[in-house]
């Protein structure tokens, strides 16, 4: 959640301007006058196995009409395409005359039958178009706490997402060595979805965020700090477009039949978990930030996250920044790997086969470089890679121009 940054600093060495002390950083909110901004963004974003793929534009921009407010306004246009991995039948789907009464008690819609068997392929999916736009305005009062307030908006043809956000943030003395931060956020979201004969409809979802975090500035050159979160997601949480596979005795025969049915997920799902970060200035131009995060639902995933960023400035105007990442989580108590010698699922229940809800690990590598052009113009770059445990991985190129006054 954007609101909840917990110190002036992380958005000054994030943006990888030039380094400097991280005790003045952090007080620097109240101390200077902040800069007008404009910023184009462009990714491309690309999966392997010719998956999804992803173009995404975003303009904004942050304005200041005094050293106590501030405005920021951004506008997304991405464009997405490709293919995702389901269940299909190897020959055709069979639509047997007794479909309507298997529906009936089964837990997710039931597609039909393939005598032939299935097979987990690249489903293509239809190219579609996000255009998002988000609204925040923070101030400051004259002992230089903050309040966040934001409102973010998206749509595509198949889902709709609003989602309004607040957070504040106190100082404890007037040395303003430690702050405390209280933040939350609320989402209400609709996802186009299909039944057994693909007929649409609309579901609603609801996310409910809430955080609690502390920062303290242990010297000149460190800053520790550490959050408390929960999250409470509750309607429609099922992927419609992931596929599982289910046996019933369609022919009341003694013999069970292998079904392809939609996935089902709970329709509730609590999260809790609590993050770590240490950034430490070693030298006036190289900083690193340390972070650890753990999360667990009562879907019975757990994850661990470890990060670390380093920040160089190679020179006045470069400064690059090396980004290494660490997942692990659990499978949700309702997953099935595909791979497996019985994939199938009972008629009713929960069940998923989405890799994403299985137990994996991942690592991601990200190098960046922002490059001051001029006074008051910045050009960025940054390229990635994602590797999964199951094969699975992911790269992008992002470049960006800022323009600053």
């Amino acid at each position: 959640m954007a609101a909840l940054v917990l110190l002036a600093a992380a958005v000054a060495v994030t943006d990888m301007k030039k380094i400097t002390s991280l005790s003045l950083l952090a007080a620097a909110a109240s101390m200077a006058v902040a800069e007008d901004k404009i910023s184009l963004q462009n990714l491309q974003y690309e999966e392997s196995d010719q998956r999804i793929k992803v173009d995404d534009w975003v303009l904004s921009a942050e304005l200041n009409p005094d050293v106590d407010n501030q405005i920021t306004v951004n506008a997304g246009l991405d464009t997405i395409s490709g293919a995702s991995p389901a269940w299909q039948p190897r020959v055709a789907l069979e639509r047997p005359d007794n479909l309507a009464d298997v529906n009936a008690v089964a837990a997710s819609p039931v597609y039909g039958y393939d005598p032939a068997g299935y097979d987990v392929v690249n489903v293509p999916v239809p190219d579609e178009h996000r255009r998002s736009f988000g609204l925040g305005w923070l101030t400051r009062d004259k002992q230089r706490n903050e309040l966040f307030v934001g409102a973010d908006y998206s749509s595509e043809p198949d889902y709709i997402s609003r989602a309004v956000s607040a957070s504040y943030l106190w100082f404890t003395d007037a040395s303003k060595n430690t702050s405390l931060t209280i933040g939350s956020s609320l989402q209400s979201n609709r996802s186009l979805v299909f039944n057994e004969f693909f007929d649409t409809h609309w579901e609603d979802l609801t996310a409910f965020n809430l955080e609690l975090g502390i920062s303290q500035v242990v010297s000149p050159r460190s800053v520790l700090s550490a959050n408390v979160f929960a999250l409470r997601d509750s309607g429609y949480l099922t992927n419609h477009y992931q596929t599982i596979l289910r046996l019933a005795d369609i022919n009341d025969d003694g013999v069970f039949e292998t079904l392809l049915a939609a996935e089902h997920r709970p329709d509730l799902r609590r999260a809790a978990g609590t993050s770590l970060k240490w950034m430490m200035q070693w030298q006036s131009y190289y900083a690193t930030h340390t972070g650890y995060r753990f999360y667990y639902d009562d879907w019975g995933i757990q994850s661990h996250t470890l990060d670390f960023k380093q920040y160089l400035t190679v020179m006045d105007e470069l400064t690059l920044s090396l980004v290494w990442r660490y997942y692990d989580q659990t499978e949700a108590d309702f997953y099935k790997d595909p791979d497996s010698q019985r994939p199938e699922f009972a008629l009713g229940g929960f069940g998923s086969s989405d890799h994403r809800m299985g137990e994996f690990s991942a690592q991601t590598f990200e190098l960046g470089a922002a490059y001051d052009v001029t006074q008051g113009i910045t050009l960025n770059a940054q390229v990635g890679d994602y590797d999964h445990s199951t094969d699975f991985s992911a790269s992008w190129v992002a470049v960006g121009i800022t323009f600053k006054r």
